[in-house]
């Protein structure tokens, strides 16, 4: 599996490498790999003591930040967002694929499916968008459908996402993704997802939308609470991550047990960290 993140996103980033190895039977390995344009000596420290798990072998690779000029970047996003597609040649050969799960996720389920489902010839898996479900409705619509994409095509999320890497190394799918990106990116809103459903138009398998529930499955825009879903596998916590103070998500509690049972702090960091939290939180209100 796979996690990409700079130092500020580290925390994140091995919370919920933790998630998933509580999530996967012990006695299956998991090589997980960490990608990042650098992270502090501390941070990596870090991060080398949540995984030190059984059966959970971290490879902790850096990439240029350079290599991904000229490609998409909306306002609200940055760069760093591109660099999840590098671990398409950044793992290694002995595997056929790598699930690639966003930082701000964790596994509260059986994640199996997302290894165990065949590819069945698409180059990827991943689930429908929640709030774009089909390409007519995402913001760079028209740009698709200059492309000849079909508008009533379904249109997937990039928070979580199988690789099928064989495709992948056989078809030189990164050298494409980067071209796309470029040529194209003065269009996309949503940068590497964009870019992934032009390359990937067809090619692509469904997951089941419980292996990637985002925010808006749980609250609308304005806060108002939805039905809770049923079968939840991986909370995907769009909008604010659980440790910023603007969090409201229903589920975010379920992050802060993660957070503290994965050891990234010792309990006298964790509970200072909580207090600086809660302080952020209550001057927030008062405001």
């Amino acid at each position: 599996m796979g996690v990409c993140g700079d130092d500020p996103f580290a925390m994140y980033a091995a919370v919920c490498l933790y998630s998933v190895r509580q999530r996967v039977p012990a006695d299956i390995a998991i090589d997980a790999y960490m990608l990042s344009p650098g992270l502090s000596e501390k941070s990596l420290k870090r991060l080398k003591r949540v995984t030190d798990l059984p059966g959970m072998r971290l490879h902790y690779d850096t990439y240029d930040p350079a290599m991904l000029e000229g490609l998409p970047c909306p306002t609200w996003s940055n760069l760093a967002t591109h660099a999840r597609l590098l671990l398409t040649e950044r793992v290694g050969p002995e595997h056929s694929q790598v699930v690639y799960l966003d930082c701000d996720t964790i596994a509260v389920g059986d994640v199996m499916p997302l290894w165990d489902t065949p590819f069945d010839g698409a180059v990827l898996k991943a689930s429908q968008d929640n709030s774009y479900p089909i390409f007519a409705r995402a913001r760079s619509a028209e740009h698709f459908k200059a492309q000849g994409i079909d508008p009533a095509s379904q249109y997937f999320g990039a928070g979580v996402i199988a690789f099928n890497l064989d495709a992948w190394r056989e078809e030189k799918l990164l050298d494409r993704y980067w071209r796309v990106g470029r040529e194209h990116g003065h269009a996309f809103t949503h940068a590497d997802q964009d870019t992934l459903n032009l390359l990937c138009y067809g090619r692509y398998r469904w997951m089941e939308p419980k292996f990637n529930v985002v925010t808006s499955c749980y609250m609308d825009w304005d806060g108002v609470l939805q039905a809770e879903p049923e079968d939840v596998r991986v909370i995907h916590y769009t909008r604010h991550n659980p440790g910023h103070h603007r969090c409201v998500h229903p589920k975010r509690e379920l992050w802060w047990a993660a957070l503290r049972q994965s050891g990234w702090f010792s309990a006298a960091e964790y509970a200072l960290f909580r207090l600086k939290f809660l302080a952020k939180r209550k001057i927030r209100r008062v405001r």
